[in-house]
Order: C-alpha cells, then structure tokens, then sequence
C-alpha cells in the first residue's frame, strides 16, 4: 500500500519485493536522494512535527561503529556508495496494527513534503 502510494515522488526510492519473494516489511525504509525536495533530515523533521513516527536505523556503515573494528570479517575501505545511503535511508512506520486510513495519512504526509 506505502510502495503503490508513494510511487513516482522524484528523489524517493521506496524498497521493492523482487519476484518469486515475499517480503515481511518489519520496516519499510525508503531513500531521500538528492533529487528530492529537501533532504532526509529535513523530512525527518517534518514527518516528526506531522505526529509520524519515522527512524534512522542505519546512520552509519558498519566498520564507523568501534565495536565492529575488531572483528576480521569487517573490513575497513573507502565506500562512498555505502555513506551517502547511509544519509539518505529513514523508515516509515509499517506494523501489522497500522489501519489502512493511518498508512494513508503516513504516504500522503510524505507525498506533501516531497511534492
């Protein structure tokens, strides 16, 4: 229901099921790149003053957190692609308990701010 209505926004990449697979959706996180109208953290702000709950689960990649630096399966190297998702990725509340007017409210507030 989120993909189908926030289909289209310039600059919102929102996750894709691939074919032949089921997805759970414990979390929906779509991408704020550049081409959008303002930047992720501006949305988070405003998703925010909205009353919609939103995250930011992966502020970082993996080997920016100390306590992954001593595992040797990390490996540390230069991943522009990895950081700039990093700041453009926030997940919109998706839960078996959302009613359908709430996720409605939730793509139309983003579809507001993005358009």
């Amino acid at each position: 229901r989120l993909s189908e209505a926030l289909d289209g926004i310039e600059g919102l990449v929102v996750p894709r099921e691939l074919p032949g697979r089921s997805h759970v959706w414990h979390q929906y996180t779509v991408r704020v790149t550049s081409a959008a109208r303002m930047k992720r953290d501006q949305l988070v702000e405003a998703l925010t003053a909205a009353g919609i709950g939103n995250g930011i689960y992966y502020p970082k990649v993996v080997f920016d957190y100390p306590c992954y630096l001593d595992d040797p399966r990390v490996k540390v190297s230069d991943v522009p692609v990895a950081r700039r998702i990093a700041q453009e990725v926030v997940s919109l509340p998706v839960h078996p308990r959302l009613t359908a007017a709430q996720v409605d409210r939730v793509a139309e507030t983003v579809r507001g701010l993005l358009t």
